[in-house]
């Protein structure tokens, strides 16, 4: 898909035309991403939610500037290890943080928006009063959390029926929701300090959550610096800790790809290469990162030449396993402006608790911190958890080139190396680089390979420390990359947008 006006790509089609309708009428990137990305919130209610939290990238045209929002929640201010002397459980409300995508839509909006967030927020409340029809891939999931969801009543009244969970074409309407929704347009303070934030309070300790008003109250996204390394002549920008995206230009860093380039694509060889780049950076990186305020090693220490060096001569240590996921929503305007949003509520419907009458589905964000003592990742009240959000601005000198995006938790950064690789090593157009298959190496070692990467390289990589499944010829699991690029000539901009074959994902522009 190619335009020259604007380009949005995300995860569900209606959310694409939320944004498209919103850059048709004159709004900006940002003001298009918050539109899909509140549309995205109501019809992927499994990836993201109200209740749930953001990270965004973005390229201003007006100021020539990248900016990067955190819009994570930190922990309640009362959780401590004590909370969890058996570990944590993906569904009960003690997993959840404090929201953060209400307000980090709100300071995008107030910053580089040119609409106001009642026209913004208006598809997302539309589809949550009229409802939509349940594709597939969501009937599926409703089928496979479906004890999750009717554990808790609120979550059951709304997502699941008498005779079983809904299936195809039954339609999910979310009045509850639409109310707040209405609520936040007008004033996204209510979330934090008014009435909703009221109703979120009660439900959580009628529940036996830790959040309380104070927490609300003190919420504050936090407006950041992009960081970045160079990569065969372009500059790749992600966020700064707590998101993982760091580890991203870590395996870039750990690459030699004129070296990739002799090995082929897409090679036995050059799989193994890049499967010992992430597994360098989780192993060694990973259990660095944390709330930005608790960093026990500086980030341009992790990013230097003798780090990087010392990384390729460290063993390599297996961990636990990772099955979350979020959406992405990229958006580019006619004025040159570029944001890649992400949003997640961590595991599948977060913890499952929709809180009262709000219709708010609450994270299970916690889960990302550690319950070992001594980590510098450990459940710590009023700190944020390391964040597997990973929104990427790849720029060519001074301008944008490409922004990326995927869900997939740990597979995001492993997933967008691939995907860069493709792009500016061997020379891939951008649909045929998401296209292209792919793999993905979990944190225990295990390598889920794509069917359609050729037998021969199967063979080849199953040799001694790497335990490759292969799955499907198009596995969700390796990710649902969306993307825009953009292309600078001497008679102005040309936008592509691309979505993944993997999940729903749709890319329109003119």
């Amino acid at each position: 898909m190619a335009g020259q006006h604007g380009m949005v790509s995300s995860g569900h089609p209606l959310a694409t035309l939320a944004g498209l309708e919103v850059l048709r009428g004159g709004g900006s990137a940002v003001d298009a991403a918050i539109a899909a990305g509140t549309t995205s919130c109501v019809v992927l209610p499994h990836a993201c939610g109200v209740g749930g939290d953001i990270f965004a990238v973005g390229y201003d045209a007006a100021s020539a500037r990248l900016w990067a929002i955190n819009g994570s929640g930190k922990a309640p201010q009362t959780a401590t290890l004590a909370h969890f002397p058996h570990g944590m459980r993906e569904d009960e409300i003690t997993s959840s943080t404090i929201p953060g995508a209400v307000h980090g839509w709100a300071e995008m909006c107030a910053r580089y928006g040119r609409k106001r967030l009642p026209e913004l927020l208006a598809a997302a409340e539309r589809w949550a009063a009229e409802g939509f029809l349940v594709d597939p891939t969501l009937a599926m999931l409703l089928a496979a959390n479906d004890a999750k969801l009717r554990k808790h009543p609120a979550t059951a009244q709304v997502f699941t029926s008498g005779d079983g969970s809904l299936k195809p074409g039954d339609v999910l309407r979310q009045p509850d929701l639409a109310r707040t929704l209405r609520r936040i347009a007008s004033s996204p303070e209510d979330f934090y300090r008014g009435e909703v934030a009221s109703r979120l309070a009660h439900s959580v300790a009628q529940q036996g959550g830790l959040f309380a008003s104070a927490d609300l109250a003190a919420h504050a996204s936090r407006w950041e610096e992009p960081i970045a390394t160079n990569y065969r002549g372009y500059s790749i920008h992600v966020s700064p800790p707590n998101s993982i995206g760091i580890l991203l230009l870590v395996q870039l860093a750990l690459l030699d790809a004129d070296a990739l380039t002799r090995m082929g694509h897409n090679s036995a060889a050059y799989i193994k290469e890049l499967i010992g780049a992430k597994r360098a950076a989780f192993a060694h990186v990973l259990p660095l990162l944390c709330d930005p305020d608790a960093l026990p090693v500086s980030v341009s220490t992790i990013l230097s030449q003798e780090f990087i060096r010392n990384l390729r001569r460290a063993p390599v240590a297996m961990a636990g396993r990772e099955v979350a996921d979020t959406t992405a929503i990229i958006a580019a305007d006619a004025d040159g402006n570029v944001v890649t949003l992400i949003q997640s509520l961590y595991f599948h419907f977060g913890c499952g608790v929709v809180a009262g009458d709000t219709g708010v589905m609450l994270n299970n964000r916690m889960m990302g911190f550690s319950t070992m003592p001594g980590s510098s990742n450990v459940v710590t009240g009023g700190r944020r958890p390391a964040h597997t959000l990973t929104p990427t601005v790849v720029m060519r000198d001074t301008l944008p080139a490409l922004a990326i995006a995927t869900p997939g938790a740990f597979a995001q950064t492993q997933s967008l190396c691939q995907l860069l690789n493709n792009i500016l090593v061997f020379g891939l157009e951008l649909q045929q680089a998401i296209e292209a298959p792919r793999w993905f190496d979990d944190v225990d070692n295990s390598t889920l390979i794509e069917k359609r990467i050729s037998p021969e390289t199967i063979a080849d990589l199953e040799s001694p420390g790497y335990d490759v499944k292969v799955g499907s010829d198009w596995e969700a699991k390796t990710g649902n990359v969306q993307a825009i690029k953009i292309e600078h000539t001497a008679k102005g901009r040309i936008l592509y947008g691309a979505a993944d074959l993997r999940r729903n994902g749709l890319a329109l522009g003119w």
